[in-house]
């Protein structure tokens, strides 16, 4: 085997090593899923901090009779950045997965009756609001699908496919 080839086999040796979920970051459980479906109840549920957050029960449009709990956020924190969510509302949520039977936690959605976007939590699970309950991230955006680019204030970006979260 040349030196050239050892190289190459070395390197693709590495790039396998990064791939694996230990070091990829899945051994830290920030492992996430997009669901999407219909709102089928809006509710509130005490966290541990003793915040009321908002939840809703959302019917999945790709598993027929499938339904899961998904928590967003404070409730006074989700009405100051304007999430309004009701029942019937079409919900695509990306949430961190949880054990089962565990309700879901909402890292970012979007309500497309309603075309309002919010990230909730940070890609490592840090919630954006105080531990009173105060909203500390950003505002909600308006929705335009189909358009890119995080400046125009639409939901995609760079290199998303539009209407991704």
């Amino acid at each position: 085997m040349s030196r050239r080839d050892r190289r190459w086999l070395a390197l693709a040796a590495l790039l396998a090593l990064l791939a694996t979920p230990e070091v990829a970051g899945e051994s830290r459980g920030f492992r996430f899923s997009t669901l999407e479906g219909e709102v089928r109840a809006v509710g509130e549920v005490r966290d541990e901090g003793e915040l009321e957050l908002l939840s809703v029960d959302l019917a999945i449009e790709s598993q027929p009779g499938e339904e899961v709990k998904i928590l967003l956020g404070p409730v006074d924190a989700c009405r100051e950045i304007g999430l309004v969510v009701e029942e019937g509302d079409r919900l695509r949520a990306r949430v961190f997965l949880a054990e089962e039977g565990e309700p879901l936690k909402a890292q970012k959605v979007l309500n497309l009756s309603r075309s309002i976007m919010v990230r909730l939590r940070t890609m490592h699970d840090v919630p954006l609001w105080s531990s009173a309950g105060t909203w500390q991230g950003g505002p909600g955006r308006q929705y335009r699908g189909g358009q890119h680019g995080a400046r125009h204030g639409s939901a995609t970006g760079p290199g998303r496919r539009p209407g991704s979260l």
